[in-house]
């Protein structure tokens, strides 16, 4: 395929991705921080305080209401304030049951489905329900991220998280985060929602990518042609600087972003004096040339102080991570490397 024909299939590429949907990322929940976003246990030991009315947490049976309504079981039959839930009980063969709810009028087990496979014995479940129940409505629930096959003989239904939550809301005409355990339950609700999202593929996207597989393998090799290019830039630039064979407490390197970012980035960490380790970037993306500066040792400010004392001009770059960015005339993309040897000289010679 001719170049131009490829550019031009890549430059429709784009213009066709301008039309999908920006991709919503999810703030990060308390459980997501702590590391136990999945976990059945964890998830059902937070559902069992929810669910027991007595508990500190203001909201009575509500939770319980709404398990039932979801289930299309009647809340009337239910008597929710006679409720105790226990989680992990144990049945025959040396089972569990992740939450057991008994009321005065209904007996009520859960088998809580993260991300694991339905491979449990429901069959044994149903039948330590029913004879513990005595003459009470029996209730078994797989409560699941998505939907799934419950086998019909094991008296087990399948609900979801979502049906759950859709239903408590509907019951609720909001949680006042003032309270705490009313804070902690929509942290709750909202990993919940994450891990679903997290489950669902986008297929528009995904159709998206599947239809223009030529073109986006096409763009990824022009780019990785494109940061070859910057890369061999950054290696003339170094020839003619040689600042680590002038001084021998200079080490010069090189550095990709991990990320998609079309940079690159030439660097050299010079050891000033035991509290100072001056770290310089010197990096070009396509709107032209850039340099930063920051301390591998010690206090940060101590090149800025440097800086501020040799009147180089500069800001504070605070996101995504602490440098200072020089803001002087800074040469663009296609400078000759004649005009960026005096760019670097004119501010290094002043700080080393």
């Amino acid at each position: 395929m001719r170049t131009e024909e490829s550019l031009e299939r890549i430059a429709n590429l784009l213009n066709n991705a301008k039309q999908l949907p920006k991709h919503k990322v999810a703030q990060p929940t308390f459980f997501e921080i702590t590391g136990y976003p999945h976990l059945e246990n964890v998830s059902s030991n937070v559902l069992a305080f929810y669910l027991q009315p007595s508990n500190p947490h203001q909201l009575g049976g509500l939770l319980l209401q709404a398990l039932c309504l979801a289930a299309n079981h009647p809340i009337d039959e239910l008597d929710a304030a006679s409720a105790t839930v226990r989680t992990e009980e144990s049945t025959s063969g040396n089972k569990r049951i992740d939450i057991v709810i008994e009321t005065n009028n209904t007996m009520i087990g859960i088998e809580n489905k993260i991300y694991h496979e339905l491979n449990n014995d429901l069959q044994v479940y149903w039948r330590h329900l029913s004879l513990n129940a005595q003459s009470r409505n029996v209730m078994g629930i797989v409560l699941s991220l998505k939907p799934m096959q419950s086998p019909d003989t094991t008296g087990f239904q399948n609900i979801t998280y979502e049906q759950l939550f859709t239903q408590f809301e509907l019951s609720l005409s909001t949680l006042d985060q003032s309270k705490r355990y009313h804070l902690f339950l929509l942290e709750f609700i909202q990993n919940i929602r994450n891990l679903i999202r997290g489950t669902t593929m986008d297929l528009d996207r995904i159709n998206f990518f599947r239809n223009h597989q030529q073109e986006i393998n096409n763009l990824l090799s022009e780019i990785d042609r494109l940061k070859q290019d910057m890369r061999q830039r950054l290696n003339q630039l170094a020839e003619t600087l040689e600042l680590e064979r002038h001084d021998s407490r200079v080490t010069q390197g090189y550095w990709s972003p991990p990320t998609a970012a079309v940079m690159e980035f030439l660097f050299y960490t010079i050891d000033i004096n035991p509290q100072c380790v001056l770290q310089i970037d010197i990096f070009i993306d396509l709107s032209g040339w850039h340099m930063q500066f920051w301390n591998r040792r010690g206090e940060r400010q101590r090149v800025q102080h440097m800086m501020i004392e040799q009147d180089i001009p500069h800001r504070v770059q605070q996101k995504p991570v602490w440098r200072l960015v020089y803001t002087g005339p800074c040469p663009p993309f296609e400078a000759d490397i004649s005009e960026l040897h005096p760019w670097v000289t004119e501010v290094t010679n002043q700080l080393i």
